[in-house]
């Protein structure tokens, strides 16, 4: 199946899937700016009435939240204001049947690209992953003391590195928590790529040929430690867990692909999850003086180091080519059957 999506909301997608009579919602939290909270929804079909917005710093109690806000439905956002920079979630209560928990995805760093929480999307049948549980991002070898305590901060308790062997020796990484893992995942040559791309010798094509080759190498030869690490995703005592690899979108983004599959995430949402990773890696320390080079070698290092559409539909193409299904290739090949599936779920999901 072929997913395009040419319009992205500031926020992220969330939809809700229940019966007939509860609407559908879709809503978020932006906090890119310290200490504001731009807060939106949006209902389908629209109703009457208001939305009461409940605050909480921890996403998995509400009990004793405070009541912070009253807006119309029709509003459509609220901005909230506080002095801190601690982390906030929040409750948007429509009525009794009819609410969603809201968080920032995006983890403000000052060198870790790409930090965010995994938590919001919905299951179809209404479920919503928990906030605070897993976190995705690129590598974590160049981190400010700010970027220290920005990490205490979201209590890490495992943190999985997919990187190569050769690039994890190269680059340590320097946030230690209490349990560290390394599921090795096939890796480019991306500097070898990189200088090709500036001499000229391989265009966007090139490029875009050499990703999927990676990604099948992931999906057919890694499937030991994709198991070993879906695995350790069904212990709830190594969470919360962050992932990462080198800028948190190719073997972070597969990795998510098939962890919100497992999670009965519906693929617009996964799709818009891949993606978000152009707005939250720093490409521009990533590459400099880009802006300088003809304009089709840009066009190929944009390939080479943003999320791109062509591979997430790619991923799709080829397992269901090769294994039938989604369901069929986390069940036959690696071994993540419907029990495990379901333990997952009640494990991430409200």
């Amino acid at each position: 199946m072929r997913i395009t999506i040419t319009t992205f909301f500031l926020f992220a997608l969330l939809f809700l899937s229940c019966v007939s009579d509860v609407p559908q919602i879709r809503a978020g939290c932006d906090n890119e700016t310290q200490g504001v909270y731009t807060v939106k929804w949006e209902l389908f079909p629209m109703k009457s009435g208001n939305v009461k917005i409940f605050e909480s710093r921890s996403p998995d109690s509400f009990e004793n939240a405070v009541l912070v806000d009253e807006k119309p439905v029709s509003e459509g956002f609220a901005i909230i204001r506080r002095d801190d920079s601690q982390r906030r979630f929040f409750q948007l209560v429509f009525d009794k049947k009819t609410s969603s928990i809201v968080g920032e995805k995006h983890i403000i760093t000052d060198r870790v690209d790409n930090l965010r929480d995994m938590g919001g999307y919905y299951q179809g049948k209404g479920r919503q992953i928990k906030w605070g549980k897993l976190y995705r991002s690129g590598n974590l070898s160049w981190l400010s003391p700010n970027d220290k305590v920005v990490l205490d901060s979201l209590h890490i308790r495992t943190i999985i590195d997919f990187r190569d062997k050769e690039k994890a020796r190269q680059y340590p990484t320097l946030y230690h928590a209490p349990q560290s893992l390394n599921f090795y995942l096939h890796g480019l040559a991306v500097d070898t790529i990189h200088q090709k791309v500036i001499e000229g010798i391989m265009k966007k094509g090139d490029v875009l040929v050499a990703l999927q080759d990676l990604y099948a190498q992931i999906i057919d030869k890694d499937t030991l430690n994709l198991e070993q690490f879906f695995d350790t995703l069904l212990d709830e005592g190594n969470y919360p867990i962050l992932y990462h690899c080198a800028l948190g979108k190719d073997r972070a983004g597969l990795v998510s692909i098939l962890v919100l599959e497992a999670l009965g995430v519906d693929q617009e949402q996964i799709f818009y999850d891949y993606m978000l990773s152009n707005r939250y890696i720093n490409f521009n320390r990533v590459v400099e003086q880009a802006r300088q080079l003809p304009v089709e070698t840009q066009e190929a290092l944009t390939t080479l180091l943003q999320a791109n559409e062509q591979l997430f539909n790619f991923v799709y193409e080829k397992i269901k080519m090769d294994y039938g299904s989604m369901d069929n290739y986390l069940e036959k090949k690696i071994h993540f059957t419907y029990k495990k599936r379901e333990k997952l779920q009640k494990i991430l999901l409200y």
